[in-house]
């Protein structure tokens, strides 16, 4: 019998110390016990030359960055340079690839088309995307009437970064429509986007929301405070934490102009950032209010989780959000929370039993969000029997629906479904 061999791919950027960092590391804990070979594939290494390792019964093949990439070069240039780069994967990895074995390949990026292609091309074999997030949503912070506007312009009505967009759009399409044998949509909105605006037949499409090992460790009271007081946080402090990657897309920007409300009535009320990205601009903004405001900082995932614990209130500001991890993990630690009710996570989150949804307002209208960020904080602040049934009931549902031996048995369904596909294929 020929083998099973699942190969994931994976690109080596700031994205592995957030959310596809954190897929992937759960991802390999369900693949612990299996049936079959895995290879691990990074992309833009920053290696001089490609690198393979066996790490945990589990093949690691490390590709170098593209080479000769000029300083300061527009998105729309290095879009171009890419799709070279990832045209030349495949070809790289023939002598990796054995195509008489029944191959799988995970793809965790829709810019990765050209390697779905190529793939396809030298070996056979079945793809399975999953879609952690789409590139016009994020560069456009998931603002649809935008991008239904541009994907209705005549080509040549439309900007060089109009342009840009509908060239992501259309290489996504490819990948979706062609090129995947199966899709992985984390969220029941994404679902809704796939069908809408890339036309997939929704039969071979799997919802697997996003889900975590469970690493939550009851802590005693007398145990929280001596946590706290590690962080130097006072007994009378209230302390807000916002987690994850600072951008505007995050929208810690909100958070930070809501101190504007919170500064004047409430003394003892903290907001921890933590996390790396835009922390000049944010630092900046921040300046008026840095007796409130704490940068931390990336931390890793034991220090933020006991961050967690030491927390009263998270708060997860998003314009947009596909799924949302950090919402989770604050939920897995009994943490109420207070999130915009954007797309993933107005899923993730019961308004009013496990957090506190608050209404996103776009473009001028923002700053009625802000004000409505600051009141949702103040009414937490104040009354700590809520915050408690927020914080049980957060975990509660994180229990019932995303711990991680619920993604498990759908995955490996996922993946031997493709085995079996491709068996089938081949008789």
């Amino acid at each position: 019998m020929k083998n099973k061999h699942l190969y994931i791919f994976n690109s080596a950027s700031r994205a592995q110390e957030y959310g596809i960092g954190t897929y992937i590391d759960m991802l390999f804990h369900c693949l612990e016990n299996r049936d079959f070979k895995v290879t691990y594939i990074e992309i833009y290494c920053q290696i001089q030359e490609l690198k393979v390792t066996e790490e945990k019964n589990m093949r690691h093949i490390r590709i170098p960055q593209a080479n000769n990439v000029p300083l300061n070069i527009d998105d729309y240039s290095l879009y171009k340079i890419n799709e070279e780069y990832f045209s030349s994967i495949p070809l790289v990895l023939i002598p990796y690839i054995n195509k008489d074995e029944i191959n799988v390949y995970h793809i965790n990026y829709l810019s990765h088309a050209n390697i779905a292609k190529g793939l396809k091309k030298y070996f056979g074999g079945h793809v399975v995307t999953v879609v952690h997030y789409t590139e016009w949503s994020f560069r456009l912070y998931g603002n649809k009437e935008r991008f239904e506007q541009i994907l209705n312009k005549n080509e040549n009505e439309l900007t060089r970064y109009e342009d840009f967009i509908t060239c992501l759009y259309n290489r996504e399409k490819d990948l979706l429509q062609t090129y995947s044998d199966h899709i992985i949509a984390i969220s029941k909105h994404s679902i809704a986007d796939l069908v809408n605006y890339y036309e997939v037949d929704q039969s071979k499409i799997s919802l697997i929301p996003n889900a975590l090992v469970d690493k939550h460790e009851p802590m005693s009271s007398m145990h929280k405070k001596i946590l706290r007081k590690r962080y130097q946080i006072r007994d009378e402090e209230t302390i807000v934490l916002f987690a994850g990657r600072i951008d505007k897309i995050k929208g810690v920007d909100m958070l930070i102009d809501a101190c504007r409300y919170l500064e004047k009535t409430h003394h003892n009320l903290r907001v921890f950032i933590a996390g790396n990205g835009e922390l000049n601009e944010m630092q900046r903004a921040a300046v008026p209010y840095l007796g409130n405001i704490l940068f931390t900082g990336y931390l890793p995932k034991k220090e933020l989780y006991k961050l967690y614990v030491a927390a009263d209130i998270g708060v997860v500001p998003s314009r947009h959000e596909e799924f949302g991890y950090v919402a989770l993990e604050m939920m897995m630690h009994g943490l109420p929370i207070i999130v915009t009710d954007t797309t993933g996570l107005a899923e993730t989150v019961v308004d009013n039993v496990t957090g506190s949804k608050v209404k996103l307002h776009k473009d001028a209208n923002e700053s009625k969000t802000v004000k409505q960020i600051a009141d949702a904080i103040c009414d937490l602040t104040t009354d700590q029997q809520k915050r408690l049934k927020f914080g049980r009931a957060g975990r509660k549902r994180f229990k019932l629906l995303y711990d991680y031996r619920l993604y498990q048995e759908k995955i490996l369904d996922v993946y031997e479904s493709g085995f079996t596909a491709e068996r089938n294929r081949n008789k």
